[in-house]
């Protein structure tokens, strides 16, 4: 009986190997099937998307480029290290005026510019660049949530950091023109 049961037990880990053998090598061909995930692409600039569901606006920052330096529901100030200056604000459109009208009145954050180099005004949105002094001034502006609210972010920069900041102003154009959040949720409530 002994001999039965040395004889099964062989048999049992011979049969238990083969199968451990089988599995470990179909874990190999899947592993070799696949290819190695990609790694992520460095962000230098460390984006960060800003939202204010409140304003109805979302747009990304690179945080590695510009620090807070102050800011509250209404908006928020940004410095960089090479002098550059980063203003988002967003308020309320209680007189249910036009972006246009709101921004001939100044109380739709456009600032001062010495010279105008681009202006571009349709009904809901603007866009605004110039030179203030010895800065390039980048300004955009939309209305949201119906047109109950403004929000506008304004970037000066001088025009040595020109090939830094104007891809940067490209990117926070494109994301600002967003009625969603990146998750997809809607901006207004």
């Amino acid at each position: 009986m002994a001999a039965l049961r040395c004889s099964t037990t062989r048999k049992f880990r011979r049969a238990a190997a083969t199968t451990a053998r089988k599995r470990a090598s179909a874990l190999t061909d899947f592993v070799v099937a696949c290819p190695p995930a990609a790694e992520p692409a460095a962000d230098p600039l460390g984006w960060g998307t800003v939202s204010s569901l409140a304003n109805g606006y979302s747009l990304d920052v690179p945080r590695r480029l510009f620090r807070i330096v102050r800011g509250d529901r209404f908006g928020r100030a940004y410095e960089s290290e090479r002098g550059a200056t980063l203003t988002v604000m967003a308020g309320v459109n209680a007189l249910q005026q036009s972006l246009e009208s709101a921004m001939r009145q100044g109380t739709a954050g456009l600032p001062d510019l010495d010279r105008e180099t681009y202006r571009r005004i349709s009904r809901n949105s603007a866009v605004v660049s110039g030179i203030s002094g010895d800065s390039i001034v980048y300004y955009k502006a939309r209305a949201t949530c119906g047109g109950a609210n403004f929000a506008s972010f304004v970037l000066v920069y001088v025009p040595a950091e020109r090939g830094i900041y104007d891809a940067v102003v490209a990117r926070m154009s494109r994301s600002f023109d967003r009625a969603t959040l990146p998750d997809g949720r809607p901006l207004c409530p």
